[in-house]
């Protein structure tokens, strides 16, 4: 009895010295590192007892070497996101190597070389998130560093040169499951290959004219696999029927897929996607069919498709669930919105580069559930009709 007393003392005097923690103002080293952040354009966040959490600059084209010095003093840092800082170079990486709490890090766009990716490896193993996009000075023997990273969950590589060799490095992680290679043009088929013997992996991006079908059948390994996007592939419809076999898919995006026709849009039918995006690539409005077969539809995006028409977006009638609907540069007219305005679940609607005009806008208006419109570069559509359904007071209204 003594015992459990003397226990619930101990939890509530925990609790109350935790709450007391967390009314103080931060101390007046964080309070001066938040002010230095501020100065050169930075974010930060704080945690529960006021210390730096999370430190993120989009544009570090001004930071200093001076500026990692102060992150390093963070000794409570998650997460330090520092973007297009191109003089940093692997001495400054290195003065974050004391940051034991780090577990996501991104520097992008950089001066770093394999140097920098070694001391992040061997300074914080528990790095569960890494993105070192645009890096040119890497080589592939950075990711052999990588692999060092037993508990990496998302790694990032847009636009560096790996090769397909130094892809077989990482494929020994065993928490892995998102990976953007996107601009790595020497990772063709048998890099994505090498990738589905990766366990857990469920997202791949990846952008390189040197993957063929051959590649994408290959992903049909992947059974955990549940978002892609595949964009400027020599794949064709063939292809189609390689996703069709993925089933857990839920997420898929083809862009600038030359030679992927009607024929592999049509392949699609069945799958139990939620998301997509087609654009740019050599469909007609016979492709379109496949959205009488993709019923658990939430967004789609058609984005430069020249040559669909008012006869293929009527098929859109069948996505009874569709919250948000994305439309560039594709040629309909107000024959379309009648289509559209029928969709009762749609929340999300965007028109760019349509001929539209305003007797067909003056439809959105009969809409139960829509809560936003985006109307832009539609040149029959005239300021009048925007600020009328502004003025219906029904939804937000951008033309930007």
């Amino acid at each position: 009895m003594r015992f459990s007393y003397f226990v619930i003392l101990f939890i509530l005097f925990a609790g109350i010295f935790h709450a007391a923690r967390a009314n103080e103002a931060p101390s007046a080293d964080v309070q001066k590192a938040g002010e230095r952040i501020k100065e050169f354009n930075g974010q930060f966040t704080l945690t529960p007892e006021h210390t730096i959490r999370t430190i993120t600059f989009r544009n570090g084209s001004e930071l200093t070497p001076e500026m990692f010095d102060l992150f390093a003093q963070q000794s409570d840092l998650q997460e330090l996101y520092v973007d297009d800082y191109r003089t940093l170079n692997d001495d400054t990486v290195e003065k974050l190597a004391g940051l034991q709490n780090l577990r996501r890090l991104r520097l992008t766009n950089s001066g770093i070389t394999d140097g920098a990716v070694r001391t992040i490896a061997e300074s914080f193993p528990n790095l569960i998130q890494l993105d070192i996009s645009s890096n040119s000075l890497l080589t592939d023997a950075a990711l052999r560093e990588i692999a060092k990273l037993k508990d990496l969950e998302s790694l990032n590589l847009l636009f560096c040169d790996f090769s397909e060799f130094g892809i077989l490095n990482i494929v020994g992680l065993p928490k892995l499951r998102a990976i953007d290679i996107r601009g790595n043009f020497r990772v063709g088929d048998g890099g994505l290959d090498a990738l589905t013997l990766l366990p857990n992996l469920r997202n791949v991006q990846h952008r390189s004219p040197t993957v063929t079908d051959r590649g994408i059948r290959s992903l049909t390994k992947a059974k955990a696999l549940d978002i892609l996007l595949i964009q400027d592939m020599q794949i064709t419809g063939q292809s189609g029927h390689h996703l069709r076999q993925m089933e857990r898919l839920a997420q898929l995006q083809i862009i600038r897929c030359a030679n992927f026709d009607s024929e592999g849009l049509l392949a699609l039918g069945g799958l139990k996607l939620n998301r997509l995006t087609i654009r740019d690539i050599p469909i007609d409005d016979s492709a379109m069919e496949v959205f009488n077969e993709l019923p658990t539809l939430r967004r789609l995006f058609l984005h430069e498709l020249a040559s669909i028409t008012d006869a293929g977006l009527a098929h859109l009638a069948h996505l009874k669930d569709l919250e948000l609907l994305d439309i560039w540069e594709v040629q309909i007219t107000d024959k379309s919105l009648e289509t559209i305005s029928k969709l009762e679940n749609l929340r999300t609607l965007v028109l760019r580069s349509t001929n539209i005009t305003d007797a067909g806008v003056e439809l959105l208006l009969t809409m139960p559930k829509l809560e936003s419109v985006l109307l832009s570069d539609n040149t029959r559509v005239t300021p009048a009709m925007l600020q009328k359904l502004r003025d219906a007071g029904k939804f937000v209204v951008r033309d930007r």
